[in-house]
Formats: structure tokens, C-alpha cells, sequence
């Protein structure tokens, strides 16, 4: 009936969240389409106007265009036509010309030429008459195939029989000039010469840009067929242009006007800023409607989701709970609880509350919730908080942290909260801690005492007659060396843990890493009455390491090694290469490690608890170091041991491999 009612209650839900989902959907939806639909259609109609104004706009600089054409067509016809009357007079006179007869005519002519600077007349391509003569004397008898700059066009008059414009050009009498050529051909095609005039550019052009600026034109001139830029002005950006090609003697040009875009006006910049309100105040009328309807469908989503939610809660959570009436029958239990004791949510409802708990813990159980009860009424406090033990079903116990209080209650029935926190880790750490903190206060208590009584003894003075300082000096420096060696392991722990460890690793030879460490640790060996052996290949490997860290690792699993080892024993230390690795093994001949004890090894602060391991003392930190200090330099750490039989303890690093080769091994002592 429970699961009926649950599915019934999911599906009224899921309908509910349904439909609040799309009126959620449509409240953000529908009025942004609406303001986008009614901003879109204005920003269209404002854009038609505007693009109706710019229209008319490129309509009047065409005409502009083609007024200020005409302008420089009359402009250069005036020189143009002068030219052609003198062509026709020269022919009419078969080419025999007197100075006194056209001086007067050509000064009249360049007179009435507005633009023209100078007209000249070549014979055979020699120049003879100028006009005007004055400033012009040095060009009389300039004869043009002399000349390289002028000669090409000329050559190309004569050879097409047809006029040519070129320009504009810069004149050695200062300024730029347009110069129009013309051949004169007699009868029978004898070719005459060449009558040129030099147009003013500068007065033409100024011409020009006085129309244009009266019309508030920017204006180029270009030459398409050579690429030549005639007349340039400043661009204008976005500006509306247009173009017209225009035909000179010779060439084409091409004409292009442009201007500046009028501003929108204030009639269109009214209605935009008129219609953004609009669709803006629609648009939040529309939303508040919209939010209003999903305000009443989330009431009462809000209701189901919070009844949805305290059940996938009391489901789904990872701590144990149970909802129980006061007779301690069960009402509601969680996945939770039920995995944390092993049982089945069946075989809990075949049993009490009271049933799961320990003897001991019973009672207290029974003293809470009587407690609870009394100050339900006269206190604000209705829960308890308690360790106790419950019987798991493989028997084992599992120690827990419980909250247990009044949830419901009226005059009928009263329904209790359970809450059950598995804390068997926590008590785990715990005594791992409290182990810690003996085994310190054991390794710290031991090197102190040695210490402070070579102190006391030396400040008696009652060493003065017996020769015996240098000893106690000795047994102080030993021990304080221990202190020293304590200390640097528990800061460099705190350094690995919180990742500050530096490393300066660079491309050496491992052997004389392992000779120096042997060397280091000869003393210590003889203290246990063991000796060191080495065996080596014969190359030295190269290895990228922190020469310092992995003297570090060596001492301490040469240490390792004597502290374990019967007296009178070897300890063999070998090398072990392969192709991208080379692995060191130190073997030693004590009693050896269980299996089920190895993986405590290499943990933090963790020993193995026989009775000679606490003999030898320690603080269980050193294979701990080792393993982060290897595996920062990229190796691996490990032992293989088995009881009565030693332990070898073994680490891999990455070989490097050089050009010229690996370097021989060195001579190395052994013993």
C-alpha cells in the first residue's frame, strides 16, 4: 500500500512539475519573443525609412557626379578644341609657318585657354615656336627623341595618329601640368609634327574641389586601365558612393564621388526610443501575468517537493535512519542502516530496537529515552546524542554515534528519530593516534634522558678524575644525532604531505650514490656486528635524481637492514638493470615479515607490532618517506619477505640512456 501510494504521489507530482516546468519555460519565453517581435518590426520600419533617405542620397551624388563630369569635360574641351583649330591651321598652310603670323594668334589662343599654362609646336619632333615664350625659352629646339621621359608617348601619338592626355605630371617650372598632344599629318600622310599644350592641373583640379566641396562631395580620380591615381581626396568612413567613367584622348577615367551618410533625424531617433518603451513595458506587463500563473503552480509544487524531498532524504542518506514508534517497532528504516548492520530491512522489522544493541548499551538506550520523555514537555531539547555498540549479523560490533529524539508526537502515538553514524574509522584513527603519540613520546623520552644525564653527570664534575668525558660526550652526540633524525623525519613527512618537498635532480651515475651511502652507514652496521656487500654490473647506470633524497632512502633501508639482522650476518645490496629501469635491492637476513603485516610497511606512523620491532624501536615514518621521495622522482618502492627467510627491500628508478654510452663502473670497496 505504501508503494501504491508513493507511485500515485510521484505521478500527481511529476504532472505538477510538468506543468510548472513549461509555465516557467513560457514566463521566460513569451515575452522575450514578444519584445524581440515588436523591437525587430520597429528596427524594420526605422531601417526603411533610413535606407529610403540614403537612396535619395546616392540619387543626388549621381547627379553631382555627373554635373561636376561635364564640368571637366568643358574644362579640358576649352584647351582640347584650341589645339584642333591650330591643327587645322597648320594644315591649312601645308605646314609652312611664320612667326610674326601666329604669334598673336597662339597669344590670344593661350589667352582665352583658362587652364593653359604653355602651347608649343615641333616641326619634324623638334620644338620651334612657344607661346608664351617668356619662361619658356629653354624648351625652343628641344627635340623629343632626345628626350627619354617624353619620347614613349610621343612615339605613341605618332604611331596611333591619335591624340593622348597624359598627367598629371610634375612641370620644371613648379607645379603639375596635363599635357594634350596632337600629331599633324599633310596630304599624302606625311606625318608634320606634334602640337602640344600643358593644361594648369592645379587651377583645374582646384576647379574641381571647389564644385565638390559646394556640394559636400569627396572626390578621386583614377585611371583604370594604367592604375594611376589622377586626383585623390581624404576617405570617409561608411561613406555612400557612386562612380562614373569618363573618356579623356587616349584614356578612361574613372570618376568617384562619395559622402557622408546623413544622420538618422530626430523623428526616427523619437519613434525608436517611443517603440523600445512600448515593447519594454509590454514585455514586463506580460511577464508579471505569466509569473503570477507560475506563482500559484509552485505553491503547491512546493508542498509535494517538500514531502518528496524529506522522504529521498531519509532514503538516500548515508547515515543510518530510522523513524520508530515509542514502543520501539519500527516504522521507517533507510538503505543506510541496513547495510551497516548487514541485515536485511525484513529481519530489522522482525525485531525491536532494543534488540540490536549490545547488553551494556541497552541500558543506557533505555535511560535516554525515558530521559527525552520527561523534558519533552518542560524543555526545547528532545534528542540525545550517545556512543554505544549495536550487534552486527556477521556478530562483530559496530561501534556508532547515535542521535535519537521525539519527532511527532500527540496524544495518540509519539514517533522516534533514529540517527546512526558509523564512527569505527574515527576510533580507528583514534588509537592510531594515541599509538603515535607513545611511540613518540617513547623515541623522544629515550635520546633525552641518555642526553640529560650526560649533561648532569659532566656538570657534577665527578668525571674530571676518572677520564670518562670523552664517552659521555660520545653517548650525547649519539643520541643527539637520534633527536636530529626524529625531527627531520617528522618535517620532512609534513613537507610531503603539503607537497613543499623541493628536489634538485639531475643526469648522474647511481653507484657512486650507493658507494657514498655505504660508506655513511658503515658505522651503524658495525654497531648490529653486520657488514655491507655490493654487487654491481659493469656499467654505472644514469639516473635523474635528488642526490640528496635517495641518500635519504639509501640510509634509511640500510639502517633497516642492520637493525633487523642477526649479528655476524651480510646484507647484499645489488643492481638490477633493464632496458628504461634499473632496480636496487638491499637483502638482508633477519626474520622476515608476515604477508598479512607488509602492507603496513610504508604507511604513516604505522609499525608492525611484534615484539622486536618495538626492541628496535622507531617511529614508523622512514619507509613512509622513502615511498614519496621515490615515486617524486619518478621510481617504485616495494619488499618481498616471507617469515624466517629475511626481507628484501627493493626500489626501481628511470634509467637515461646518453649517446656516448654509460660510464664504467668505478672501483668500488666492498665490506
Amino acid at each position: 500500500m505504501r508503494s501504491i501510494r508513493q507511485d500515485q504521489a510521484g505521478t500527481v507530482s511529476g504532472d505538477i512539475s510538468q506543468r510548472t516546468r513549461w509555465l516557467k519555460l513560457a514566463s521566460l519565453a513569451l515575452p522575450i519573443v514578444l519584445f524581440i517581435f515588436m523591437v525587430s518590426a520597429l528596427e524594420l520600419a526605422i531601417k526603411g525609412n533610413h535606407n529610403q533617405l540614403r537612396n535619395q542620397q546616392l540619387q543626388q551624388l549621381g547627379k553631382d557626379i555627373a554635373d561636376l563630369s561635364r564640368l571637366l569635360e568643358q574644362e579640358l574641351n576649352a584647351s582640347i578644341y584650341l589645339v584642333n583649330g591650330l591643327q587645322a591651321y597648320v594644315e591649312s598652310k601645308s605646314g609652312n609657318l611664320r612667326a610674326e603670323e601666329i604669334a598673336p594668334w597662339l597669344t590670344n589662343l593661350q589667352a582665352r585657354g583658362r587652364h593653359i599654362r604653355n602651347i608649343g609646336i615641333a616641326p619634324d619632333n623638334r620644338i620651334a615656336y612657344m607661346f608664351p615664350l617668356t619662361g619658356n625659352e629653354k624648351a625652343v629646339g628641344l627635340y623629343y627623341p632626345d628626350n627619354p621621359k617624353q619620347w614613349p608617348d610621343i612615339e605613341k601619338v605618332i604611331q596611333t595618329r591619335r591624340a593622348n592626355l597624359v598627367g598629371p605630371l610634375a612641370l620644371e617650372q613648379g607645379g603639375n601640368g596635363l599635357i594634350y598632344r596632337s600629331p599633324v599629318f599633310l596630304e599624302n600622310d606625311h606625318y608634320w609634327g606634334i602640337i602640344s599644350v600643358v593644361i594648369n592641373a592645379d587651377t583645374l583640379f582646384k576647379r574641381l574641389f571647389t564644385y565638390a566641396d559646394e556640394h559636400s562631395l569627396v572626390l578621386n580620380i583614377s585611371d583604370p586601365d594604367s592604375g594611376k591615381i589622377v586626383l585623390a581626396s581624404n576617405a570617409v568612413m561608411g561613406a555612400i558612393q557612386t562612380r562614373q567613367i569618363m573618356e579623356v584622348p587616349g584614356h578612361r577615367w574613372e570618376i568617384t564621388g562619395a559622402v557622408a551618410p546623413l544622420p538618422m533625424n530626430s523623428t526616427l531617433i523619437s519613434l525608436r526610443i517611443g517603440g523600445w518603451l512600448v515593447a519594454l513595458l509590454t514585455t514586463i506587463l506580460l511577464a508579471r501575468f505569466l509569473r503570477s500563473i507560475k506563482a500559484h503552480a509552485q505553491t503547491l509544487l512546493a508542498l509535494r517537493e517538500h514531502q518528496e524531498r524529506f522522504a529521498r532524504m531519509f532514503t538516500t542518506s548515508p547515515q543510518g535512519l530510522a523513524l520508530l514508534d515509542d514502543e520501539g517497532h519500527w516504522i521507517e528504516i533507510n538503505t543506510s542502516f541496513c547495510l551497516m548492520l548487514g541485515y536485511t530491512a525484513a529481519d530489522i522489522h522482525q525485531a525491536r530496537l532494543i534488540d540490536l544493541f549490545t547488553p551494556e548499551a541497552r541500558v543506557q538506550l533505555l535511560n535516554h529515552m525515558q530521559d527525552i520523555r520527561n523534558d519533552y514537555v518542560s524543555h526545547t531539547d528532545h534528542s540525545r546524542q550517545f556512543e554505544a555498540r549495536l550487534i552486527r549479523s556477521d556478530g562483530q560490533w559496530l561501534t556508532s554515534f547515535i542521535t535519537l529524539g521525539i519527532c511527532y508526537r500527540s496524544n495518540e502515538e509519539t514517533h522516534w528519530l533514529l540517527q546512526m553514524l558509523d564512527i569505527s574509522e574515527r576510533t580507528r584513527l583514534d588509537q592510531l593516534k594515541n599509538e603515535f603519540v607513545s611511540i613518540v613520546s617513547h623515541e623522544l623520552r629515550t635520546p633525552l634522558t641518555a642526553i640529560m644525564g650526560s649533561l648532569k653527570l659532566m656538570a657534577s664534575g665527578k668525571l674530571e678524575h676518572h677520564g670518562g668525558t670523552e664517552k659521555i660526550l660520545q653517548i650525547a652526540v649519539q643520541n643527539s644525532e637520534k633527536l636530529a633524525r626524529l625531527i627531520n623525519d617528522l618535517l620532512d613527512m609534513d613537507k610531503l604531505i603539503a607537497g613543499k618537498m623541493e628536489f634538485d635532480s639531475t643526469i648522474q651515475p647511481l653507484l657512486p650514490l650507493i658507494e657514498k651511502a655505504l660508506e655513511s652507514n658503515q658505522y651503524y652496521a658495525q654497531q648490529y656486528q653486520v657488514s655491507y656487500r655490493l654487487q654491481v654490473p659493469s656499467t654505472s647506470p644514469l639516473v635523474n635524481v635528488d642526490a640528496l633524497r635517495l641518500q635519504q632512502v639509501l640510509t634509511n633501508l640500510l639502517s633497516n637492514a642492520a637493525k633487523f639482522s642477526p649479528p655476524h650476518s651480510e646484507i647484499l645490496i645489488s643492481l638490477l638493470l633493464e632496458a628504461d629501469r634499473v632496480q636496487v635491492t638491499i637483502q638482508d637476513q633477519g626474520t622476515g615479515i608476515a604477508k598479512d603485516q607488509q602492507h603496513k610497511l610504508f604507511k604513516k606512523f604505522s609499525q608492525i607490532d611484534s615484539s622486536s620491532t618495538r626492541q628496535k624501536g622507531g617511529t614508523g615514518l622512514g619507509l613512509a618517506i622513502s615511498k614519496e621521495l621515490i615515486e617524486r622522482m619518478g621510481g617504485s618502492i616495494g619488499v618481498n619477505s616471507s617469515p624466517g627467510q629475511g626481507s628484501c627491500f627493493y626500489f626501481s628508478l628511470p634509467r637515461v640512456v646518453v649517446e656516448e654510452g654509460e660510464f664504467p663502473a668505478p672501483n668500488i670497496r666492498k665490506g
